[in-house]
């Protein structure tokens, strides 16, 4: 995550489910894992939606959520974007819990099993407060740049800045919160469907029993979604309303048999 995202339509869509899922009541958490390194490209210019004259083509956006919608259409006017105009908006509750301290990135090469063990000790101390901010929560968010790494990293390599561990995802839902997780869709044969029922096979695999919801608004994008046991027809029943009134940008996935 990066400051640059804020209100873009791709946050849209995140803010949109996660008010789905929890409401007004349920405690929500939120790690944003935000790189703070600068970037030359195009990421975060996607919020023609916030700019449309047609009614017809807004009403598209702002009737999924017109709150949100608002809301995000203000913060994106501001000359400076960042993290800090969504923790102290109305977006979600007071009682949200966000991890904002940067994630952290090493541009250097790792020389040696020293180095490498420092660097994932940092990152392991980084993960530690991520799990002690939103202790309370009941679910909890994570928000990688591109998304999720699956395998058990090699060792001597660099801890990506740019990607959550599916090791700590499965901290938090081991102590039993429930979990939603952004991922990148790239360039596939065969497609984003190939992708996500590849990501949701691994899931389980790892005994996690997930749903998708495929957001197709701006780059590809999915958000995994891993409810607690005794949340689970709580979670359905919004991840159905989400995908009812969200049709035109999202849809729900669920594994392939």
């Amino acid at each position: 995550m990066r400051h640059i995202y804020v209100g873009d339509v791709g946050d849209f869509g995140k803010y949109g489910l996660l008010r789905s899922l929890c409401g007004d009541t349920v405690p929500l958490g939120v790690v944003w894992y935000l790189t703070e390194s600068e970037e030359h490209n195009n990421d975060g210019k996607h919020d023609g939606y916030l700019r449309l004259t047609s009614e017809t083509k807004r009403s598209q956006f702002r009737d999924c959520d017109p709150v949100l919608y608002d809301q995000l259409k203000l913060i994106r006017e501001n000359s400076r974007l960042d993290l800090a105009q969504i923790e102290q908006s109305s977006i979600f509750p007071a009682s949200c819990k966000f991890h904002s301290n940067p994630i952290p990135h090493f541009v250097d090469r790792v020389n040696g099993k020293q180095a490498s063990k420092q660097r994932w000790d940092e990152r392991k101390r980084w993960h530690e407060e991520a799990l002690t901010t939103v202790e309370q929560a009941s679910w909890v968010f994570v928000d990688p740049d591109n998304g999720i790494i699956f395998d058990t990293p090699s060792e001597g390599i660099r801890p990506s800045h740019k990607h959550a561990y599916l090791y700590e995802l499965r901290d938090y839902f081991a102590r039993g919160q429930s979990v939603v997780a952004y991922h990148h869709l790239g360039r596939q044969a065969g497609g984003h469907e190939l992708l996500v029922q590849s990501c949701l096979r691994k899931l389980s695999a790892n005994g996690l029993d997930a749903r998708a919801v495929h957001y197709n608004r701006g780059t590809g994008r999915v958000f995994f979604v891993l409810p607690q046991l005794e949340r689970r027809a709580h979670a359905m029943d919004a991840l159905n309303d989400f995908s009812r009134v969200w049709a035109q940008h999202a849809r729900l996935v669920e594994r392939a048999s």
